[in-house]
């Protein structure tokens, strides 16, 4: 659905962050390429204190806006998401348009991507329902898993990869040279 002309990220973070943990499940197994790219990817505590003085804090993914969520059974209650111990969860999404007429045709997509230390985890696809008021939420029983990182042993990875590849057989082509009457 990220491919529809009609569907609108919520920010344009939003949308480099998916392409970017997106990119990691494609191209390197989900794992993080270099130290400073899982650095950045880290959940930042920022804490602030509010206008009577009350102490307020959240987690952010690295320097962005975006939450970070670690508690495990509001996830698994909530969004059909499961985490284990050091992992942790964000939720990313925009809307799509399927008709031209007002907020009716206008659909919220969200996916939640489980992180750790060592990249991405678990990608979900999150399906919503429609609540009594008329809107959407959240459906966790239609949560689908639609990617898991299989392998987590790095050392078995690179083995895996250096494996040495077949000799392609080399065919020499003997052109014979034409001895045509002009």
């Amino acid at each position: 659905m990220a491919t529809n002309n009609n569907f609108v990220w919520d920010d344009e973070e939003t949308s480099d962050v998916y392409r970017t943990l997106v990119n990691l499940i494609n191209y390197n197994g989900g794992l993080w390429k270099s130290e400073k790219q899982a650095y950045f990817f880290s959940p930042k505590v920022r804490s602030w204190h509010g206008s009577e003085g009350d102490l307020f804090s959240e987690t952010h993914l690295g320097k962005t806006r975006i939450h970070t969520r670690t508690d495990s059974e509001f996830l698994q209650s909530n969004f059909g998401i499961t985490i284990g111990p050091g992992e942790y969860a964000i939720i990313l999404g925009g809307r799509v348009a399927h008709a031209s007429y007002g907020g009716r045709s206008i659909r919220s997509v969200e996916w939640g991507i489980v992180l750790d230390k060592k990249g991405v985890v678990r990608k979900y696809r999150l399906h919503r329902r429609e609540t009594s008021r008329g809107g959407t939420g959240i459906n966790p029983d239609r949560t689908e898993l639609e990617w898991e990182r299989g392998d987590t042993n790095e050392e078995n990875r690179k083995k895996k990869s250096a494996k040495p590849k077949p000799k392609r057989k080399v065919v020499k082509k003997v052109i014979k040279k034409c001895k045509c009457k002009k």
